[in-house]
């Protein structure tokens, strides 16, 4: 159940959990704590396996204008305005359960500016960042990426004293995703190349979190990466 507090500000409950999101923009980065305890002070909230979307160098996100919820998704616009693009963010549960929690990160990017590279960096700090790859229902696109800039692994995993988290990319984000994990945790680049001004950008990652106690592995995730596969791309988010 989606809970809606301010502009940009919302919670998923999920069990004797909740998924706290700050999404108002304006700042370096939206930010996710999944798993967070109900009643749980700011300061613990902070330290819970936070997930980012992160701006890019100087640029500064753009302010939430509106927000919605339809069925189980939540939408947030953000318009271009002094910003260097606007941003539609959406966000759905995939999986709710009592040791895992998948969503689906839907974030479309648009620009009014020519000569444009706007980009966002998808951020997970943790321990042990691994990639790896995952077969995909279409041709070995990664054969013509060879000596590309942009092209990235199905799956990416990372560690922390709490839970595992993971991060999917289907056949139509992997090409054009950057990756910049190190040891500190991954660094995912969505878009990244030349956007012409005017048309619309979509990235669909689904995040898993999971605090069984258990390392995500490319077996135990193949499950949903076919879900994510096998799943329309949105026509609108």
């Amino acid at each position: 159940m989606w809970e809606l507090n301010e502009l940009g500000v919302a919670s998923w409950s999920a069990n004797d959990a909740i998924c706290s999101m700050d999404l108002r923009g304006g700042v370096a980065s939206f930010a996710l704590h999944p798993f967070v305890r109900r009643n749980a002070s700011s300061a613990l909230a902070n330290e819970v396996a936070p997930i980012y979307l992160a701006a890019v160098r100087d640029d500064v996100l753009p302010l939430a204008s509106e927000q919605y919820v339809r069925q189980d998704r939540l939408t947030v616009n953000y318009p271009q305005d002094r910003a260097a693009y606007a941003i539609r963010l959406s966000i759905e549960p995939m999986k709710v359960a009592k040791t895992q929690l998948v969503l689906e990160l839907t974030v479309s990017i648009q620009t009014d500016l020519l000569d444009s590279h706007p980009m966002l960096d998808l951020v997970i700090p943790g321990l042990n960042a691994t990639s790896h790859t995952l077969d995909a229902k279409a041709e070995n696109w990664r054969q013509t990426l060879q000596g590309a800039s942009l092209g990235s692994d199905s799956l990416h995993c990372v560690e922390s004293e709490q839970m595992s988290v993971g991060v999917l990319l289907d056949r139509h984000d992997a090409p054009t995703t950057k990756t910049m994990t190190n040891p500190d945790g991954i660094r995912l680049r969505l878009f990244g190349d030349f956007l012409e001004k005017g048309v619309i950008r979509t990235a669909r990652p689904w995040i898993i979190v999971d605090r069984s106690g258990d390392v995500l592995s490319s077996d135990s995730v193949t499950p949903l990466y076919r879900q994510l596969e096998e799943r329309p791309l949105p026509l609108a988010t």
